[in-house]
């Protein structure tokens, strides 16, 4: 079984030159002196290994000798044949190749009987026990044997699965082949038909492209029905003296009218018994043909014939391929009935446009004076805007300047006050006041009124409260995420006021001494509200706090303020505090 491994991974030709060497061993041993005991070890391995080569390849072996009959096969030979040795050795070898092939088998076994030592491969049928034909692959030579004269070691293989594979393959190569040509006919008259909608140089080209596709037709007409004439518009493959002949076609008269009176393909495989082949085709030597009818408006309107000098040449798919054909045709006569009725709408609307346009140079004029009293009207109307803006910038710098007079009357006013609660309302007083103000300052560095960058104006009343307060900003830190919204004045107002009084909040009770955390403010968008979130990392709420029990006027302010903005809050008391504000846009 080790040799067997071995063996089973050199190729057929290694295998062949070994067999053909042990074989020899095999017979050098035999002369040995029966007393020689290492000579008889060494005869017993060599003919154990030449008969497991031999008799255990999953290889059909053969010996020939030079006169052409089986010397020896191997049990898997005998097995894939289904013959019995002894109904094999000592007959002809080329008893079970096929009686087609034996011929050729015979000069090739004499060729490698001729050229010893060489390798010869081939390639026939083998008939087996019952019948079966299989195909084999076959590789010999011929070697000189001690006693046995010139043999043939045959290593022979069936490939019929490998054969009936390449013949598919070779079939499914001749439909392509046969396609793409098909294909390429159809894409040339398709390329035609769009650069002409001119009927004559499309079937001029048609019948040039269809001969020069299909190799197996040797002449093709078109001819279209003129009363009770059908008429030649095209041809290719045909002498002159054929078209003077075939010029006209009388109605009923040959299978070209048949075509056209039943609208149905014709083909015949051979003329010699066709009744309807005319004096002219007989001449031509046609032997087949086909004929398509061309349809157009449910009417068949001419017929594509396609003849051949051959017998029974043309298939079922060159007649679709006519069929084909004869629809693109359908198509270049519909085109050019569409085009002739462009050219008649094209006329009509010409005329149109000439009468139209009359009446446009009327109507330009009259909109002329209407479009240079409008420009004097946007001109008044630019100015008076321009106007107006420079008036609302005034009224918003002189409102900051009132709320700014204001603060400050309220942080001189502070200095008198000795109460501390009352010290404490004024402070918180003039950062309300500070917050509109800041507002009313954002909207006038704004170069468009209605614009506020809502952004930076968070963060400048957020910046303006810490210093307020004195805060360390490298301890307690203020964060601001805002996205870009538009947000009207009046709101802005509202939200500045909110987010004054919880960031003062935050600042004033949410964290110990040199307690390190942050102060957020956010503004996000959700489907159709606004959600403003201030939050920070404090101590918290008080347990029993209770927003609509709070006595903070501060508090009580941005429920007010909320309910302005028909909105509504949410607390959250873990880690911190965070107020969740959603408003409508």
């Amino acid at each position: 079984m080790e040799t067997l491994i071995e063996d089973s991974d050199k190729t057929r030709h290694e295998l062949v030159k070994e067999i053909e060497v042990l074989k020899n061993r095999v017979s050098d041993l035999e002369k040995v002196k029966p007393d020689n005991q290492q000579s008889d070890s060494a005869l017993v391995k060599s003919e154990e290994k030449y008969r497991s080569l031999f008799e255990n390849s999953p290889s059909m072996f053969f010996t020939v000798k030079a006169d052409g009959n089986i010397a020896e096969v191997n049990e898997f030979g005998c097995k894939e044949l289904g013959y019995a040795s002894d109904e094999l050795i000592g007959k002809p070898v080329i008893n079970i190749f096929h009686p087609l092939d034996r011929e050729t088998v015979s000069k090739q076994l004499q060729m490698c009987f001729d050229n010893p030592g060489k390798f010869f491969d081939w390639e026939f049928r083998k008939i087996k026990k019952d019948g079966e034909t299989i195909w084999v692959r076959e590789t010999a030579r011929s070697f000189h044997a001690k006693d046995e004269g010139l043999l043939a070691l045959i290593d022979c293989r069936d490939i019929s699965v490998l054969k009936q594979a390449e013949k598919q393959l070779n079939q499914t190569v001749e439909k392509l082949r046969v396609k793409t040509k098909y294909e390429e006919l159809i894409n040339s008259i398709s390329q035609v038909i769009h650069r002409s909608i001119n009927l004559n140089d499309v079937l001029d080209n048609t019948v040039h492209a269809i001969r020069g596709s299909i190799d197996i037709i040797d002449k093709v007409s078109i001819y279209f029905v003129e009363g009770n004439n059908a008429v030649l518009k095209a041809h290719s493959g045909v002498p002159s003296w054929y078209i003077e002949k075939t010029q006209t076609i009388p109605f009923d008269d040959g299978y070209t009218w048949n075509t056209i009176a039943t609208g149905k393909p014709a083909y015949s495989s051979d003329t010699d018994n066709d009744k309807l082949v005319g004096p002219a085709e007989i001449l031509l030597g046609i032997k087949s043909y086909v004929s398509v009818p061309i349809k157009f408006d449910n009417n068949i309107v001419g017929a594509i014939n396609a003849a051949s000098f051959s017998k029974d040449v043309f298939r079922e798919e060159d007649i679709s391929l006519l069929g084909l054909v004869a629809n693109q045709i359908s198509m270049v006569i519909e085109n050019g009935r569409q085009s002739e009725q462009l050219q008649q709408t094209y006329n009509i609307l010409e005329e149109r446009v000439k009468e139209r346009t009359l009446e446009l140079l009327k109507s330009n004029a009259l909109l002329r004076e209407e479009i240079e009293k409008r420009i004097r009207a946007e001109v008044e109307i630019k100015k008076s805007l321009q106007e107006k803006e420079i008036l609302l910038k005034e009224v918003q710098h002189r409102v900051k300047n009132n709320l700014q007079v204001i603060s400050s009357m309220l942080d001189l006013q502070t200095d008198y006050v000795k109460d501390s609660g009352v010290s404490e309302m004024f402070i918180e007083a003039q950062k309300r006041v500070k917050s509109m103000a800041l507002v009313h300052e954002q909207m006038y560095q704004s170069e468009i009124l209605t614009d506020l960058d809502f952004s930076q104006y968070i963060e400048n009343l957020g910046n303006y409260l810490f210093t307020i307060y004195g805060v360390n900003t490298k301890v307690i830190t203020l964060e601001t995420k805002i996205e870009e919204v538009n947000i009207d004045f009046n709101r802005a107002i509202l939200l500045g006021l909110i987010v004054n009084e919880l960031i003062s909040n935050s600042l004033k009770y949410a964290f110990s001494e040199d307690q390190k955390g942050y102060v957020r403010v956010r503004l996000d968008t959700e489907d159709d509200c606004y959600i403003l979130t201030t939050s920070d990392n404090g101590k918290g709420l008080p347990k029993n706090f209770r927003l609509r029990q709070t006595k903070s006027l501060g508090l009580q302010l941005v429920q007010a303020l909320t309910n302005q903005l028909k909105g509504s809050i949410k607390i959250d008391r873990r880690k911190g505090t965070k107020f969740t504000i959603r408003f409508p846009k």
